[in-house]
């Protein structure tokens, strides 16, 4: 550690310093910032100023470049031994307010460097393989599978090609990585010994294709990495931590003095390499753009510096990095990182669009001189070359959609009467279609710059004629773009939407114009693209690790452990996703390693804050138990989960088909959550150049999603552990909202017909689509989230009721629309689904609030009926198809079977009711009984045996037999039924919460009394037409009084509503 240069430093620092934590304790932050950046400047080397600093830039809510100098002042003393001095040195007592506050802040400190050190691997924004990177799926798999097929059809590019190229090179870096070897001698000291050539291949696989970086399952991969660049670094007599380029160019001058090429070269570029691959990693990593922003432009001084200092030095001497190619590999990194820090800060960005422009022309200006020669090669042979995509096609295409982007700003910034504005849009478009030339068509590039000429053709009010070719160019150009990026995280869902986009585009106008509505000279406009997310680091580790050990926080320090409970309970609704856990856990502590006695008043007081906490996470932990049934993160074995076991269990159960298994409508409704929350975490926050505000962008699938899910099957939906997710998710569904227009939380359903009735006067089911389907699709969750979340049953009634009252007036109102247009959202599939919740919901009402309940059984009856109807009318259409594959089709559970059999089963139920409430002497007591049994023998027909709800349903029949008094001839088969299929079901919901419990009391249940009742059989104690009971099932508390609904008729089991006849109907009714 450098020596600080003067005493007269070392006390103008303590007096800044001092100073700042003044300043910090007025909560004037801006001025400590200053204070404790001047101290800095003057002692660079004390972690104390590093750790008061990030305190302040946690008050300003800078929270990256906290991290970055928590991480500082680790560094300089890893055991925040500097801080314990820094106490230690202040007066004991008699403390002026300056001193207080520096002895709070020296101690505080401690905790929070520690802490915001933990929280560096929570910042990035990193893709766990387990959750969202199918293996073997990749693009750099599906590349190398490829590339056969591809090679066969050169010259005609292909991105497998750069692909492959990026991999090999990225494959190379961890082989180096993994290949190290550490050696401890006696001394305790560590050797670490490798091949110096990390930095080229992570280097290369970034410059050719940044796309194809993940970090690898390898354990401690930031101490590693950190270890190998460091080898390197001193084997190669790098300058990596050695100063900038100002140091770095006088320093490799003063070396080429006494020594040579062949040590200065490697000396230097490993220091460039090195820069390059950190302004990626931490820019992707930690969000550490201004560093990378410096790291970049640090480079290409060297490397400009480099060219203009040695230009007669051959290639073989100086490097490669000075060569065009590699400045280009550098440049494209830059211009992306410029253009990201325009759009994200706006007017507040260091970079002009004129900064950009220059880069970019520059990089055109270079491969444009080198195309000449490149013609003369083998265009076969070169198409195949990833080098020749990497460092000419794509750095030229990349600063062409650069330009695009550039005009495209500034068209937007236009006022509309401004004759420039339209100028800039057709500008924009024509380097953007300019630069897809430099893409293969089955790069997702190509889509992107596709779609924004696309866009650009809008924004300029160009007609059909410049905009439909364009869109069949986008239709025939996604599948094979797909083949390759389809699976890759946020990628898929956004290139079928562009798909879906414009092939309804096409679609509907092609229609108009053969309709006579419109001609190819009309304009017709489209919502525009939505912004993408800025590249990602993508983790591969199937641990699920954090790719970084983190120091944890200091296990005896009692406030940090207090602020992190107080911290779990900032948020109701992060109480109900289970943060309870940590809370509870956090106070214990904080109370734990308080003194146990001579307590000071602030230690008192702390000690009844926490004890408090404490009461606070108990009562939140039974309420969530009490209050909501939707699980947390905390709430789930990892990998043991329903949805986990059935994609486990798939093959077996695929091989058994057409045996029915629930397995498949899990699969199906997971997939439909995952892609719903990979809508949320790929969403992106923009600030609007000039105004300065937030703009959220997403792809506007979030909701379509989320509610197939619920409507497939919500027992798999579940909370992600995303922080603030409910933050995430009012974001998300009020983006969705504005984006297609839809009337959430803007009024009922009358007011809505009346809105899609005026709209479709001026506009095509194209828009009028989106904005029913939004509305009624965010009624259906919201139900759902709302009644399970916080108790809100009033308001989900209210809401699926909506739901159910514009699906029955869109069915009437436009009967003849077809599905294309007006949505499945009107299909009798669809309408079961959410009737099949609506149902749930209603008997959960009727049984807590008996009397008071605004619903009777024949409401249910109603709705149950209907839908077994609609069921049955579907079914001998379903009966020609091949049942094995019907029977792996989760749609045909979720919106045929098992609302069917739910419906039955709610017969059943109020059939069970409706007994129990009659006088023993009244002969219809047996006989309701009797119609439950049968109804729920029925409903247990349609669920798979290994459904948890096969068993429930057993039960019940077997409940109804019991209340009927059937015979043990009659029950015992039942029990040997549930015993027999209980074991298949625990192998799939065994560890569901609260059901694995439940459904082992069953078994044990089914087991002692087949066991005791054949006994007494075997000693002639009892006969099979004796008749022996249990105790009924874990029954949902039901009213004390309720009345026999007189209007309930005994309908036989299997028969719907409508073959009833029109007396039968008037009853129900």
């Amino acid at each position: 550690m450098p020596n600080i240069e003067s005493s007269a430093d070392f006390v103008e620092a303590e007096r800044l310093k001092a100073l700042g934590n003044a300043h910090y304790a007025n909560g004037e932050f801006r001025e400590a910032h200053r204070r404790f950046s001047e101290a800095i400047e003057k002692n660079p080397d004390n972690p104390v100023y590093y750790a008061n600093r990030a305190a302040v830039l946690l008050g300003l809510n800078k929270n990256v470049e906290a991290t970055d100098d928590c991480k500082k002042a680790l560094d300089l003393d890893p055991n925040i031994n500097a801080f314990q001095k820094a106490l230690d040195c202040l007066p004991k007592d008699n403390l002026s307010k300056g001193e207080r506050a520096a002895q709070i802040e020296y101690a505080e400190g401690i905790a929070k460097a520690k802490a915001m050190r933990a929280n560096i691997s929570t910042t990035a924004t990193t893709i766990s393989s387990n959750a969202r990177m199918p293996s073997g799926q990749m693009p750099w798999d599906k590349a190398a599978a490829l590339t056969a097929k591809k090679a066969a059809l050169s010259p005609k590019p292909s991105c497998v090609f750069i692909i492959n190229y990026a991999y090999e090179d990225l494959k190379n870096a961890y082989a180096c990585m993994a290949d190290a070897k550490i050696v401890s001698h006696p001394n305790g000291l560590e050797q670490y010994t490798a091949q110096p050539q990390l930095m080229r291949f992570l280097s290369n696989s970034i410059l050719t294709d940044e796309r194809i970086f993940h970090v690898p399952g390898i354990p401690n991969f930031q101490a590693k990495l950190t270890k190998a660049v460091v080898f390197e670094n001193n084997v190669l007599r790098g300058w990596v931590k050695g100063g900038g380029p100002t140091i770095i160019k006088k320093e490799a001058l003063k070396r080429l003095e006494t020594e040579t090429w062949q040590t200065v070269r490697p000396a230097i570029t490993v220091t460039v390499r090195s820069w390059i691959f950190y302004a990626f990693f931490r820019s992707n990593l930690a969000g550490q753009t201004v560093l990378a922003h410096e790291l970049y432009a640090n480079a290409l001084d060297i490397l400009d510096w480099g060219r203009r200092t040695f230009p007669d030095v051959p290639k073989d001497d100086r490097g490669v990095i000075y060569e065009d190619s590699f400045v280009r590999g550098v440049q494209r990194l830059y211009l992306d990182a410029m253009r990201e820090d325009i759009a994200v800060s706006g007017t507040k960005s260091k970079f002009k669009h004129a900064d950009l422009f220059n880069i970019a022309q520059d990089i055109i200006a270079t491969v444009d001189a080198d195309l000449p020669e490149a013609a003369t090669k083998s265009q076969e042979l070169l198409f195949k070359t990833g080098h020749w995509y990497a460092y000419w096609l794509y750095p030229r295409a990349d600063a062409l959609a650069t330009l695009g982007w550039c005009f495209l700003e500034q068209g937007n910034l236009c006022a509309d009467s401004d004759p420039e504005k339209t100028k800039n849009f057709l500008i924009a478009a024509e380097y953007y279609l300019n630069a897809t030339q430099g893409f293969p068509e089955d790069d997702e590039q190509y889509i992107t710059y596709l779609r924004k000429h696309l866009d650009c053709l809008f924004a300029a009010k160009k007609p059909l004629k410049d905009t439909l070719p364009i869109c069949k160019r986008i239709q025939k150009a996604i599948p094979q773009v797909l083949e390759i990026w389809g699976l890759l995280p946020g990628l898929g869902p956004r290139l079928r939407n562009d798909l879906q986009e414009v092939m309804d585009f096409e679609r509907e106008n092609t229609e108009k114009i053969a309709a006579g509505k419109l001609t190819m000279d009309s304009f017709v406009g489209m919502a525009p693209i939505l912004a993408q997310p800025w590249k990602t680091v993508r983790k591969t580790d199937a641990s699920g690790d954090s790719p970084f050990k983190a120091i944890e926080i200091d296990p005896k320090y009692a406030k940090a452990w207090g602020r992190m409970g107080k911290a779990s309970q900032a948020s109701t609704y992060l109480q109900a996703m289970g943060v309870w856990e940590t809370s509870l856990t956090a106070f214990q502590k904080a109370l734990d390693f308080l003194p146990k006695d001579n307590l000071s008043k602030a230690e008192r007081t702390a000690q009844i804050e926490y004890a408090q906490g404490i009461a606070r996470a108990k009562a939140m932990r039974s309420e969530a138990r009490t209050a909501a049934t939707l699980l947390g993160p905390a709430d789930m074995a990892s990998s043991r989960m329903p949805w986990d076991t059935a994609a486990a269990l798939t093959p077996k159960k695929t091989a058994l088909c057409p045996k029915p298994s629930c397995v498949f409508i899990l699969n199906y409704a997971y997939e439909d959550l995952k892609n719903a929350y990979a809508c949320m975490a790929d969403a992106n926050i923009v600030k609007h150049l000039e105004l300065g505000i937030e703009a959220y962008t997403a792809i506007p699938q979030f909701m379509r999603f989320l509610s197939n899910s619920v409507l497939t099957d919500e027992r798999v939906f579940h909370m992600p552990g995303m922080p603030d997710f409910h933050a995430k998710l009012e974001k998300t569904v009020a983006f969705e909202n504005r984006m297609l227009r839809g009337w959430i939380g803007n009024g009922g359903p009358a007011f809505i017909k009346k809105e899609v009735l005026k709209r479709l006067e001026t506009e095509s089911w194209q828009t009028v689509r989106p904005a029913i389907t939004v509305t009624v699709r965010a009624w259906i969750f919201y139900a759902f989230f709302r009644a399970n979340l916080s108790g809100q049953k009033k308001l989900a009634l209210e809401m699926y009721a909506n739901a159910l009252e514009i699906l029955e007036w869109g069915r009437k109102t436009f009967p003849d629309v077809s599905k294309d247009d007006r949505g499945i959202i009107y299909e009798h599939s669809f309408v079961r689904g959410v009737q099949r919740l609506y149902l749930d919901a209603m008997r959960e009402d009727m049984a807590l609030l008996g009397p008071k309940s605004k619903f009777k059984y024949a409401n249910l009856m109603t709705i149950a009926q209907d839908m077994i109807a609609t069921v049955d009318a579907e079914l001998p259409e379903f009966a020609a198809k091949p049942q094995n594959l019907l029977f792996q089709w989760g749609h045909w559970y979720a919106y045929w079977l098992y609302p069917r059999a739910s419906a039955l089963a709610t017969l059943g139920w109020c059939f069970l009711e409706q007994g129990k409430m009659r006088s023993n002497g009244d002969p219809e007591k047996i006989r309701n009984f009797h119609t439950a049994a049968e109804y729920y023998l029925q409903a247990t027909q349609g669920f798979p045996e290994d459904d948890e709800k096969c068993i429930t349903y057993l039960r019940k029949h077997l409940e109804c037999l019991f209340a009927a008094k059937k015979p043990l001839r009659d029950t015992i088969p039942i029990c040997r039924r549930i015993r027999e299929a209980i074991p298949g079901v625990l192998e799939i919901w065994g560890l569901y919460p609260g059901t694995g419990l439940r459904l082992r009391s069953v078994l044990e249940e089914m087991v002692q009394f087949e066991k005791e009742n054949s006994e007494k059989i075997a000693a002639g104690k009892s006969t099979m037409d004796s008749f022996a009971s249990m105790a009924p099932v874990y029954a949902q508390p039901l009213p004390k009084v309720r009345e026999a609904d007189s209007r309930l008729t005994t309908t036989e089991p299997g028969t719907s509503r409508r073959s009833q006849t029109k007396k039968k109907k008037a009853n129900v009714i």
